[in-house]
């Protein structure tokens, strides 16, 4: 209402000039002046914006007013007395189309709603102008429409992903902003991964099988997405390339970016590849691309970096949704799908299944799942069928942790605010979680998924937020050995110390008997291990003072006779000592106990064993523990 007003108002006044000069100017500078002001008022000020519209456009403030004196005064400079009134007008009306048509066609970057996918109006008129108007106006909006419907269908896409999927193209995404947030320059602007990834799912969404998608990664299509994508990024670079230019050689600054671009363009699917198999696989190195930057000079290597990453990322996940896509495609119907749920009830382990299925696959379904031949892409589509056909769902416990803090974010910064709470309050109440399918979830449970630029900036701060649990773990668990020290407990540290003492990796004898040796040195017995043939019965030779015990160590599985009691037995004397031990990890016969009470050889079973290693803990190391075993 206010510009309709202010149109007319403007129109008015231009038009009350334009007539006073026109009609009583009397020389032909005035009269051009009125008739430009009356056709300003007429023609061109209504008619600006509707042009604007017809060929998409939007003017600048500075355009605006350079194309307004252009149109007042472009005709001074050839004004001449021999022209008529009438020439002059032709003349001017000439002059001022190509002027007009020159603005036009220089304003290349000024889009209007179009681009934006903003829908325009169209006119209620019905004059002949109106009517091509209004038909420009309606297809483009049909196109806005579509663009809109399609952007939608991939947003609504990323809705419905399987939870593995999620947290590959998490780890990817926090991978490349970290890539970004570690470069050595802090100008470098931040690449729009969102816009990017719809542009490669849209690129990849009508293909039907693996060559396809491999074929339409190229050189010329990864150049073409800096440029329509990233141009922002690509002028950083071009600038700083320029900028470390000796000022003679400034003018080979594109020169050297465009032989840049093509060696990474080049490199890419290589590159995404490698980046693809680390995320799936969890192996792998970034070597082989670290190369690739080693005489990229200093200044905008960071910027190559990311620019590249980001690229990997994208192809990563527009490959991740392609395989979703072919899934979704499947019904239970499907006889492939079918043996996977079959295998899925009956094998469960996923390794297995993809193993044992790709055989079948390859000689008769390849064209289910769109001819996927990478062994990294299958294993994912199998694994994410097999997830779906489960249908896994949280636990109990879970749910619970799930249910701290709630809240909901409408942006990054509100989301960052409870998730920070959130994951300080369950790092407090729970410290040995796997977090990942619990942070991914609790994400998702937070934001508006179906707003697809929070959602992809989400996803690029799992790594972050994985991290900031770990360290509050930590963090809470010095707090908790502290006030443990203050207290005097320490019946932690005695588990893990007794664990030292666990006899879950002895398999033969003479690890049983090292076992021994390190034992007794604990226990404060100066000990000396035999550990041959022909030992006279002795495995071990204890000494605690003066007082010497012969030890004769027996890993056994079943029960121990009295033929261990007679052999140490005969030891003694052999060795000058003062009593006997027998130890074994099982248990001894009543002849054995009858017979070594008879003689003094005191008798460590299992159970016997298990007690002796909680003396370790003993302050008293003088103290001579075998006596509290004799019988």
């Amino acid at each position: 209402m206010k510009k309709s007003i202010f149109s007319n108002i403007f129109g008015s006044i231009f038009l009350f000039i334009g007539l006073l000069l026109f009609l009583f100017g009397g020389s032909y500078s005035n009269i051009l002046i009125g008739f430009s002001f009356i056709l300003i008022s007429l023609v061109i000020y209504p008619i600006f914006n509707y042009l604007c519209k017809i060929v998409n456009k939007r003017f600048s403030a500075g355009r605006r007013v350079f194309l307004g004196f252009g149109t007042f005064f472009i005709l001074l400079p050839f004004l001449s007395e021999n022209l008529s009134v009438a020439g002059v007008i032709i003349f001017y009306l000439v002059l001022v189309s190509i002027f007009w048509v020159i603005m036009f066609s220089s304003n290349k970057y000024q889009f209007s709603d179009m681009e934006n996918g903003i829908l325009e109006e169209e006119s209620e008129k019905n004059d002949i102008f109106h009517k091509y108007y209004n038909s420009v106006i309606r297809d483009r909006n049909n196109k806005v429409i579509a663009v809109m419907e399609y952007e939608n269908e991939n947003k609504n896409t990323f809705c419905d992903l399987d939870i593995m999927t999620v947290h590959a193209i998490a780890k990817m995404i926090s991978e490349s902003r970290e890539k970004h947030n570690s470069a050595l320059n802090r100008d470098m602007p931040e690449i729009n991964i969102s816009k990017l990834v719809l542009s490669f799912c849209k690129d990849s969404q009508k293909l039907e099988d693996e060559y396809e998608l491999n074929d339409l990664y190229t050189k010329e299509y990864y150049a073409r997405k800096i440029n329509d994508c990233c141009s922002e990024m690509s002028n950083y670079i071009k600038n700083k390339i320029k900028e470390n230019l000796a000022p003679q050689n400034n003018n080979r600054y594109i020169d050297i970016y465009n032989s840049c671009l093509d060696l990474f363009t080049e490199a890419m699917p290589s590159i995404s590849g490698l980046k693809f198999y680390k995320t799936i696989s969890k192996y792998g190195d970034d070597s082989a691309v670290e190369g690739l930057f080693k005489n990229v000079n200093y200044s905008f290597n960071g910027a190559l970096r990311y620019l590249t990453d980001v690229l990997a990322t994208c192809t990563c996940i527009s490959k991740m949704i392609f395989v979703e896509r072919k899934i979704k495609q499947l019904d239970n119907n499907n006889e492939f799908y079918q043996i996977i749920s079959n295998m899925a009830k009956e094998l469960k382990d996923t390794d297995v299944i993809i193993e044992k299925s790709k055989n079948v696959y390859n000689e008769f379904y390849k064209s289910s799942l769109g001819f996927i031949n990478d062994e990294l892409l299958y294993g994912m589509a199998i694994a994410i069928m097999v997830n779906r056909i489960n249908n896994k769902k949280l636990s109990k416990k879970d749910e619970e942790i799930l249910s701290l803090n709630t809240g909901k974010a409408e942006d990054v910064l509100s989301l960052d605010k409870i998730m920070k709470e959130w994951i300080k309050i369950v790092a407090e109440k729970h410290r040995n979680l796997e977090m990942n399918i619990l942070l991914l979830n609790k994400i998702v449970d937070t934001i508006d998924i179906k707003n697809f630029d929070l959602l992809l900036n989400s996803l690029g701060r799992f790594n972050e937020y994985s991290e900031l649990y770990y360290l509050e773990v930590e963090k809470n668990n010095k707090i908790s050995d502290k006030n443990r020290y203050l207290k005097g407990d320490f019946e932690k540290e005695k588990k893990e110390l007794s664990g030292k003492y666990s006899l879950n990796n002895i398999t033969t004898g003479t690890q049983f008997e090292l076992y021994l040796v390190n034992l007794f040195n604990d226990l404060g017995y100066k000990s000396k291990h035999n550990g041959k043939a022909g030992d006279q019965g002795a495995d071990l030779i204890l000494k605690k003072g003066d007082y010497v015990y012969a030890v004769q160590a027996k890993y056994y599985t079943g029960k121990l006779d009295n033929t261990s009691v007679q052999e140490i037995i005969g030891a003694l004397k052999f060795y000058n000592a003062n009593q006997g031990v027998v130890v074994t990890n099982s248990e001894f016969t009543q002849g054995a106990k009858e017979l070594a009470k008879a003689n003094n050889v005191i008798l460590i079973d299992g159970k016997g064993l298990k007690k002796l290693t909680d003396f370790v803990f003993n302050e008293n190391k003088e103290e001579d523990i075998l006596k509290k075993f004799e019988k």
